[in-house]
């Protein structure tokens, strides 16, 4: 019998592949749920408020998620927001992407400090509106998880 040069493991060669990837496995799933641990599950707004007006050239959104446990924090997600008048003519929607990381600290009624997102609409991205200068925003959080929130407020028209 000839002696083979070389180093050969045999039968026990596919022993290596499990010890490998069973902890990067592991690693990748702690990995996954770390980071996607920051976001929650939105199943409401705590804050949906708007701020200003036609005295005051525009209007400030802000609003606050929470999870199904009351867990207030930031979401990967797209925004909507339509303002109809008293008609329920639209006279102005936008949509647009917000990330988890450009959530910061708001303050809702009482001082109480949470983790939301506002934005401004500037008065003259309007259309002009009939009716008594009253009309409603109605906003709709989706989530890329693909959980959604929905939250309607009256405001003040020009």
């Amino acid at each position: 019998m000839a002696i083979k040069p070389g180093f050969s493991l045999g039968p026990r060669k596919y022993f290596i592949f499990p010890l490998v990837a069973i902890p990067l496995a592991l690693l990748l799933i702690l990995g996954l749920n770390l980071y996607l641990g920051r976001d929650i599950q939105p199943a409401a707004f705590v804050v949906f408020g708007v701020e200003g007006g036609p005295e005051n050239g525009g209007y400030n959104f802000t609003i606050a998620l929470v999870d199904q446990y009351g867990n207030n924090g930031p979401a990967d997600g797209y925004i909507k927001l339509k303002i109809k008048d008293q008609k329920g003519e639209e006279i102005y929607s936008s949509s647009f992407r917000v990330k988890s990381d450009e959530f910061f600290e708001v303050r809702a009624d009482g001082g109480v400090k949470l983790i939301g997102f506002s934005w401004n609409v500037p008065l003259a991205n309007l259309s002009m509106a009939d009716g008594d200068g009253m009309g409603t925003a109605e906003i709709v959080f989706l989530s890329l998880y693909g959980s959604s929130v929905t939250g309607a407020v009256g405001i003040e028209l020009p």
